[in-house]
Order: structure tokens, then sequence, then C-alpha cells
């Protein structure tokens, strides 16, 4: 008898921290939702499949290896002259591939580069600080990744870095600060299981 209330109290309160954690994942995923809705500027957001979608007013950008680059046409990137075409410092550009494999074809979202200070990702900008991406990335349910090695920031000239990983593990945002350029990259790494060659 006495095994009987053990195993229920501990069965009792497996259930209870279930659905703790579950009610936290729904929260975050709900705190997620409205930042993308209410508190980001992007167009598309990572991983969005854009195989049937409107983009007319994209500029592609040339040069791209497996994978299609498009801006907003707001950043007057010309289609026409050198390639490869001058980006502006500030803009966004996504990158449009195959995905989770280039052998699986498809058009995802599967990268995003942003470094116009006036776009907003969850209320985030390229002019946030590490600490407060972090803190904003964490309550939305994102992984903190660790930092790169000092090392590695200096030989890079990394002012400022900080990375979080999705809780899926699809994908990860970046926060990295130079003394040149500030930068929040969105990243979906693509597999190539079959050796494709570009």
């Amino acid at each position: 008898m006495k095994r009987l209330a053990v195993f229920i109290a501990a069965a009792l309160a497996a259930c209870f921290l279930f659905a703790a954690c579950s009610g936290n994942d729904k929260a975050a995923q709900i705190a997620l939702e409205e930042a993308l809705k209410t508190e980001t500027d992007l167009e598309f957001f990572i991983l969005d499949d854009v195989s049937n979608a409107d983009l007319s007013e994209f500029q592609e950008i040339y040069g791209g290896f497996g994978a299609n680059r498009y801006a907003p046409k707001r950043y007057g990137i010309s289609s026409e002259g050198s390639i490869p075409q001058e980006i502006p410092e500030h803009c966004v550009l996504f990158t449009v591939s195959a995905w989770p494999d280039h052998a699986d074809g498809g058009a995802f979202v599967t990268d995003i580069t942003i470094t116009d200070p006036k776009v907003r990702l969850f209320g985030l900008t390229v002019d946030s600080t590490a600490d407060e991406f972090i803190k904003k990335c964490e309550l939305l349910g994102f992984k903190k990744v660790e930092r790169r090695s000092e090392a590695d920031q200096a030989a890079r000239d990394i002012k400022e870095y900080a990375c979080v990983r999705s809780k899926d593990g699809k994908y990860s945002i970046v926060l990295e600060k130079t003394s040149e350029r500030s930068t929040i990259r969105i990243n979906a790494p693509v597999g190539n299981r079959n050796n494709i060659i570009f």
C-alpha cells in the first residue's frame, strides 16, 4: 500500500511538472506569434514557403548558387549594371532555397539578413544590445547558444554577439555587431545529402 501511495504521488508530480512545462511552452508560442504579428516588420519569416508568393515588390540579387536572394524594392537596388549589385548599408535580404535539403526542392526562406535599423524583429533592431536580444528571445521560447570564443570574436572584430536557437532546432537567430556593421541574421541550415554541386 505504501508503494502504491508513493507511485501515485510520483505520477501526480510528473503530470503536474509536464502540465507546467507545456503551459510555459504554450505561453512562449503565443508570445512568439504575437511578436511576429505586432512587433516584426519583415514581409516573410524564416521557413515560410514562398513558392506561390508574389515577389513583384522584391528585387532579385544576382549571384546566388543553389538559392535566390531578394531585397524589398524600397531599398532601390539596381537590377542593371555590375554584378554583384551594390547592396545598401541598411537593408533586408531574404534567401530562398530548397529545404530541409537541396534534394527536397521547394522555395523556402532559409536566411534573412537585417542591417536596416528601422526594421524590427520581435521589437528588437540591430541597435538593440546583446542583453536585450537574449532576454526578449528567451521570453519567446528560444534557447541561448553559447558565445563565440573571445579569440574568434577578436579575429572577426565582433564587439557584441548573441545567438539563440529555436526550440525545435530548425533555425538560429544571431545579433552581431562589429565596428563597421550591426546585423541580425536568421538562418535555417539546408542539408546536402546527395552532395549536389552548384
